[in-house]
């Protein structure tokens, strides 16, 4: 009996000693997750106060934006009303020299001098007819071509005083038509004297002035058999470059055919379609920044509270199991044993017996609970308050609830098979029993007291966690179409409505379409009586009506033939009759004087609506090699050649760079998309310098020439080269990448401003970098020996920044680089980061080279038109996902010519994949060391470098370069 008593004691021993150790281990377990509570929590106020620091160093920021910002627009505002000033001082002397001109004709400034001098001229009868007509017309037409100037460039004219100049231009122009119709009348009432007599039956008549070329072609009215049968007229006009062929009606109908072309277009500025919209008003510069700054603090605050929200349940969970833990370690191992209950429909509640030394243990565990409560308050801050938040205000957001306050607090892990647990015993019993419930068990009243105080005061209930947990970081898409809202988001869609315009069917759109070559008047005029000579030798004529000429009004509504299936051959089929030999052939030869980059299409004027329209305009035919056009017409309307404005957009490249030392010049390149051209500006003029892969040598009588901006682009417009897009060009140019106007012209004044020490190019990263973003690439150049390499520049709303990659990086980064500081604009930027002696140089600027430079920047829009992507515009319908495969092969100095290499490139690189031409499956692997190249050209100057060295030596060589310029 003694070895097994021992025994026993032994087993207590052992039981007793694993309790301790698995208390031990629990309680160093709830410890370690305590800490990670604690660190989670001090994670979580780390983060509160860090977006607190970052908000206020945000609007400490903006505080120095904007007085950086009011200072440099002030200084812009100077520099450009200094240069208006100037423009006005100028157009002031223009007025007087024409005053001193004294050449009759009136001063264009004032509107009612022209009315005045027009009502005059309809007056007045032209002496000589047709070859005075002409003289006083082109008089008129250079007084136009000024009050175009007027019009397009009006400085400081009110509105009412620029509408009064568009009504002048529109009667002028009326009057010349009237007059020329007033000289076609007195011709063809006298046909057989005035007009050239070709043949018995014909008669011809041209007269050329300047702008104006007139013809007319007629049959005489003379009485011709029925059975001579003659084919309709076919007139051709070589001076004017186009011929004529009536339809049947016309051989026996007799009448003038007559064709005006007029060198420049009349119309089209009087169409609905000719003017840009206007873009929505958005303030000044600094309300722009201003508004969409506080937008950015308000919307990252409304994030900010639903981060909140996800922190708060967090938190809640997190206090919740902290204080759980501590009350599951403190003060349940002395309670649980005794609070297990036999179930509620069948038996009573137990009592529990405490002795006093437990009552006398519970409060000595009470106490040392109250201490931990105690340190728990002292961390109230990382538990429970955020933004001012304690727990009191934290119970308002749920329903209190006790009867699960204590559900896990008094969760017993013993036997379960003949026990109930009090969680169960709760979730039965109703609120109000609860504390009477615990009021019957037979323990310390202190220790219940001190219970029920506790979870009262807790009031976290945890049936809602559930809930919350589902609810948490939920955001509504209403609520989150708030948070993606940004300027981008605004304005684009904003602008897109206000510069979209609504044309009817067959109607020409001018904001896309451009009428090149001048417009073509082609006329069927009816026959008048002729003077009859009496026996005396006098001559009586008639005339019924006004003394004018009197239209055949051609009209011939076309309709296609319907195709429909038999089942004849089609050689036995007979040609369907659709008609089309009842329309007016017209066919003609392109104007020399434009550059032709496409195939134009014939469009008909129609006045009533003034709109230019496709309509009654079939069978359209292009003969490149001639470079004629053809077509047939179903009504006689004035006739105009519409091509695509933005053929050449976007560009390739862009570069600014000053010219040479103490010039005082600036050099402005623009490769397009087939044209390169080069700008330099001095003063307050410019001159075309280069243009190279155009069609024809049109231009080349205005290169090196200087004039305004306004005036040269005037020029170059009008020979068919438009590389000046308007703010609502992005609507119509495919692969445009639009950019913000504000930013924009804030990095246009900082670039004029230092264009005589800087140098600035485009970057492939524009395009990728967004709306909101501009991004090009800097280096000072002056009084550097050797060109630095070019640092990259992002641009936004806000800052103004250098970024942490180059042209050739992987990939873009929006990472500035150390130590830059705050620049909110490019000129901030620019007067930090330059050499101290271009600092004194700038102070000594010249406003009229900076404002000519900023105009001419603003008004072929670099930025938003670049395109990094050389092959995508002119190889584009070789272009498929973005990809374009090709092969190459080296030639140059080979005996023997090698096997091709294929070549993929893509948006990003340009790559020889290891696949050939007769491979079974293409690959785009790309061969072993071939390294990164981001185009062809860098690709095939890292793999020819012998052939690409023999032509440096031979740079000097124009014919070596005049191949270049062709490859």
């Amino acid at each position: 009996m003694g070895p097994k008593k021992k025994d026993k004691e032994k087993s207590k021993k052992d039981k007793k000693k694993d309790e301790l150790e698995s208390q031990r281990l629990a309680k160093l377990e709830a410890e370690e997750k305590q800490r990670e509570v604690i660190a989670r929590l001090r994670e979580i106020k780390n983060l509160e106060k860090q977006t607190k620091i970052q908000e206020k160093l945000e609007i400490k920021l903006h505080s120095e934006r904007i007085t950086i910002l009011q200072d440099n627009i002030k200084f812009y505002d100077c520099l450009k009303y200094k240069f208006l000033m100037d423009r006005i001082k100028k157009r002031e002397i223009e007025e007087w020299n024409h005053y001193v001109r004294c050449d009759e004709l009136p001063n264009a400034m004032k509107p009612s001098l022209l009315n005045m001098h027009l009502s005059y001229w309809k007056s007045a009868k032209e002496h000589g007819l047709m070859d005075n007509i002409l003289e006083s017309v082109e008089k008129y037409i250079n007084l136009l071509s000024y009050l175009d100037k007027l019009i397009d460039v009006p400085l400081d004219a009110s509105e009412r005083k620029i509408e009064n100049w568009k009504q002048v231009r529109l009667s002028y122009r009326s009057e010349i038509l009237r007059k020329l119709d007033q000289g076609t009348y007195d011709i063809i009432r006298e046909i057989e004297t005035k007009m050239n007599r070709i043949d018995y039956w014909t008669v011809d008549y041209k007269r050329f002035s300047e702008n104006i070329k007139i013809c007319m072609w007629a049959w005489l009215p003379f009485p011709i058999s029925e059975t001579n049968k003659r084919k309709p007229p076919t007139i051709d006009y070589p001076d004017i470059g186009i011929t004529v062929r009536l339809p049947v009606p016309y051989d026996v109908n007799f009448v003038v055919v007559r064709v005006i072309h007029i060198s420049f277009d009349t119309l089209s500025d009087s169409s609905r379609t000719w003017e840009q919209p206007l873009r929505p008003e958005e303030g000044n510069i600094l309300d722009v920044i201003d508004y969409w700054f506080k937008r950015k603090i308000e919307l990252g605050r409304l994030k900010w509270i639903e981060d909140l929200k996800k922190f708060e349940e967090e938190k809640k969970r997190l206090t919740l199991e902290k204080i759980k833990s501590t009350v599951r370690k403190k003060l349940l191992p002395k309670l649980l044993p005794q609070i297990m209950l036999s179930d509620i429909s069948h038996t009573k509640t137990e009592e529990i017996s405490v002795d006093d030394d437990d009552d006398i243990k519970d409060d000595e565990e009470l106490s040392s609970f109250a201490e931990e409560k105690e340190e728990l308050a002292e961390d109230k801050q990382l538990q429970f308050e955020i933004e001012g938040i304690n727990i009191n205000e934290l119970k308002e957001f749920f329903k209190p609830n006790i009867k699960e306050d204590i559900l896990d607090c008094f969760c017993n892990r013993e036997d379960k098979q003949n026990k109930v647990l009090l969680r169960k015993l709760i979730l039965q019993v109703k609120e109000r029993n609860l504390r009477t419930s615990l009021k019957s068990l037979k323990v310390n009243e202190r220790l219940k007291k001190k219970l029920l105080n506790y979870f009262s005061d807790l009031r976290i209930v945890y049936e809602n966690e559930e809930n919350l947990e589902d609810d948490s970081g939920q955001i509504g898409d209403e609520d989150q179409s708030v948070f993606n809202e940004t300027r981008e988001t605004v304005s684009v869609p904003k602008l897109r409505n206000s510069f979209a315009i609504s044309v009817g069917p067959n109607e020409i759109n001018l904001r896309k379409f451009s009428m090149l070559g001048g417009v073509y008047y082609l006329d069927l005029i009816k026959h008048v009586p002729q003077k009859f000579p009496l026996k005396d030798g006098s001559f009586v004529q008639y005339h019924i009506g006004d003394c004018e000429i009197n239209r055949d009004n051609f009209i011939f509504i076309y309709e296609p033939p319907k195709i429909e299936e038999t089942n004849e051959d089609e050689e036995d089929k007979p040609p369907p009759d659709d008609n089309i030999d009842k329309l007016i052939n017209i066919e003609i030869i392109l104007p020399d004087n434009v550059l032709w980059f496409e195939a134009p299409a014939p469009v008909l004027w129609h006045n009533d609506s003034k709109i230019w329209s496709n309509q009654h305009v079939y069978d359209v035919k292009f003969n490149d090699e001639k470079q004629t056009i053809n077509f047939k017409l179903g009504r006689t309307l004035p006739i105009g050649l519409s091509v695509n404005r933005f053929y050449n957009l976007p560009y390739q490249t862009w570069e600014l760079r000053p010219g040479t030392a103490d010039s005082k010049t600036v050099y402005f390149s623009l490769t397009a998309s087939t044209v390169m051209l080069e700008f330099i500006i001095k003063g307050n003029q410019l001159a075309l310098e280069k243009l190279q892969n155009t069609p024809s040598l049109v231009l080349n009588p205005f290169l090196k020439k200087f004039y305004d901006l306004d005036e040269l682009m005037k020029i170059i417009k009008n020979h068919g080269l438009d590389v000046f897009p308007s703010d609502d060009s992005f609507i119509y140019i495919e692969g445009h990448s639009a950019k913000d106007c504000i930013i924009e012209e804030q990095v246009y004044m900082g670039m004029a401003i230092f264009s005589q020490f800087f140098q600035f190019s485009w970057s492939r990263w524009n395009m990728l970098a967004g709306w909101g973003r501009l991004v090009y690439q800097i280096r000072q150049v002056y009084s550097r020996k050797q060109l630095p390499d070019y640092i990259m520049v992002m641009s936004d709303l806000f800052h103004t920044t250098i970024v942490a990659c180059t042209e050739v990086s992987p990939a873009f980064s929006e990472e500035s680089i150390p130590n830059i500081g705050f620049n909110p604009d490019l000129y901030t930027l620019l007067k930090n980061i330059c050499s101290p002696k271009v600092k004194q140089l700038v102070d000594d600027y010249d406003t009229d080279l900076i404002n000519t430079v900023f105009d001419l920047l603003r008004k072929t829009k670099s930025e938003a038109e670049d395109k990094w992507s050389r092959f995508f515009h002119v190889l584009k319908d070789y272009f498929t996902n973005r990809r374009l495969v090709y092969q190459i092969r080296q030639v140059y100095s080979r005996k023997q010519l090698p096997d091709y290499i294929m070549v993929m490139s893509d948006l990003f690189h340009t790559t020889i994949v290891a696949c050939t031409e007769v491979s079974p499956a293409f690959s785009e692997e790309s061969i072993p060391n071939i390294g990164f190249n981001p185009d062809l050209y860098t690709l095939l100057k890292n793999i020819l470098k012998k052939y690409f060295s023999c032509l440096a030596l031979r740079k000097d060589n124009l014919g070596a370069q005049a191949a270049i310029n062709r490859s």
